[in-house]
């Protein structure tokens, strides 16, 4: 029996018997399987002769025989599935594609995990850094608010300080404003890049507080006073007189539009009509140079000012300064003169007379009075000593003394010296005929329309009843 088994282990390339300590522990004997799988590369010299122990030929035949066929089995792969073997790993199978697909799935759900983490953490680090910046800004706690300008002001942020500043809901104060300002405080000048020590109050009222505050810098440590009153959002706010002007009245012509630094003034802030002028009354107006400006239909007027300089208001009743504009309203009052006068003589009436020339605030009533009973004293058209008189309005120029003003945004105020002609044609031969002419000064207010002027307010009535050829208020060049 004991050549049997000698030729049974040549035969099949089996390694040497394992002992009796490695068949006895499950884990040993689990290593001697898989010696036999891998040492079928190396073939047993056939005159070796394998000497068995006791009791060792009954344990192997019961345990290491019978899985014999799967050694034989698998002896025709040895060589070329070696490097497979002996691992506790599940290596990747190129040719299994469900074993790829699951693999990939597990790496694609961890890193879905990571990407989840490094998220979470994100949003943390950021949620944390703005309440860092922000837990200590309670706009209903003067303390905290006092705190918060200052820091803004060491930082120069002149945005969150322009945030931290008492002012009107209506205001007109910019960034470029508190910067203009803040370059000429000592305060900003000194707490620049320092360090608050401290916040301390002395007063809390209702809707005002005063606290101080100590900032350090690197030469020295300085106490500011820091006064609060409650604003109209009902929140806490800093005090700083000197930035802005309060209740500042802008008068313009009625209807034009005006601006401050670029910015249209909403019309709600007219307060005050007067003399067809507009009174602007601005809550809040920063109190270094502003730009106002006044727009109209004869032209625009821009101005810097400063409204520190001017804190009680500024007029502004822009005079015509485009020459374009003023000659061609002068000419217009030529136009209109001569057309009363040419719609008298044809007699057209009263109502083509309004209509062309008068403004629609006039009654028939009002145009007769400068249509009939002006021009029939002065033409006596039933006169049986003269055939016809001629009159003409044929020069007009700008008063040189007194300037023309932009009353509304479509309204103007013209001094002008004028020069009426004067020609009647006597019925007599012996008779001469007169030529004569005047020259004087008035003036009277046009409105322009889509279809050109008319008038919008007779200033003065003997514009159209007065023909005295002894005046010559000016020479004739």
């Amino acid at each position: 029996m004991d050549n049997n088994i000698n030729n049974n282990v040549q035969d099949n390339n089996v390694n040497p018997v394992p002992s009796n300590e490695q068949l006895n522990n499950p884990m040993l004997n689990n290593q001697v399987v898989n010696s036999n799988i891998t040492t079928f590369s190396s073939e047993v010299n056939p005159a070796q002769t394998v000497v068995p122990q006791d009791n060792v030929i009954v344990q192997t035949t019961n345990q290491v025989v019978n899985p014999a066929p799967q050694v034989v089995q698998a002896n025709s792969q040895a060589v070329n599935s070696a490097p497979q073997v002996n691992t506790n790993e599940q290596p990747i199978n190129n040719n299994n594609p469900v074993s790829n697909e699951v693999y990939a799935k597990r790496r694609q759900g961890l890193f879905r995990i990571i990407a989840g983490i490094v998220l979470v953490v994100i949003i943390g680090v950021v949620a944390f850094i703005y309440y860092q910046n922000n837990e200590s800004i309670d706009m209903k706690k003067p303390k905290s608010v006092a705190k918060a300008y200052v820091q803004a002001a060491i930082d120069k942020n002149f945005n969150e300080v322009l945030d931290y500043i008492y002012k009107p809901e209506v205001n007109y104060i910019t960034v470029d404003d508190l910067s203009n300002y803040a370059s000429n405080s000592t305060f900003y000048d000194e707490v620049s890049n320092g360090k608050i020590k401290s916040v301390t109050e002395v007063y809390k009222g209702d809707n005002d507080a005063t606290y101080e505050v100590v900032v350090k810098t690197n030469d020295k440590a300085n106490t500011y006073k820091i006064d609060m009153n409650v604003d109209y959002k009902k929140d806490w706010t800093v005090v700083v007189s000197d930035l802005y002007v309060s209740d500042y009245r802008i008068e313009v012509p009625t209807e034009s539009d005006l601006y401050i630094n670029n910015k249209k003034v909403d019309n709600s802030l007219v307060k005050e009509v007067k003399n067809n002028h507009d009174i602007y009354v601005i809550p809040a107006i920063a109190g270094s140079k502003s730009t106002i400006k006044v727009e109209t239909l004869f032209g625009d007027l821009e101005e810097e000012v400063d409204i520190s300089a001017s804190n009680s208001g500024k007029s502004y009743i822009p005079k015509i300064t485009d020459d374009k504009v003023l000659e061609e309203a002068l000419e217009n009052v030529k136009k209109i003169w001569n057309g009363i006068y040419d719609n008298y003589i044809s007699e057209a009436g009263l109502s083509n007379v309004k209509m062309n020339y008068f403004d629609e605030k006039f009654s028939l009533d009002d145009v007769k009075k400068y249509y009939e009973t002006g021009l029939n004293t002065l033409t006596n058209k039933n006169s049986k000593n003269y055939n016809n008189v001629k009159l003409n309005m044929d020069t007009i120029i700008k008063n040189e003394d007194k300037e023309s003003l932009i009353v509304t945004s479509n309204v103007i105020e013209l001094y002008f010296g004028y020069k009426i002609s004067y020609f009647v044609d006597y019925l007599s031969a012996d008779a001469t005929d007169l030529r004569e002419y005047m020259t004087r000064y008035s003036s009277i207010k046009l409105k322009k329309t889509s279809n050109g002027y008319v008038i919008y307010e007779v200033t003065d009535e003997k514009l159209f009843n007065y023909l005295k050829y002894i005046t010559k208020e000016f020479k004739i060049k």
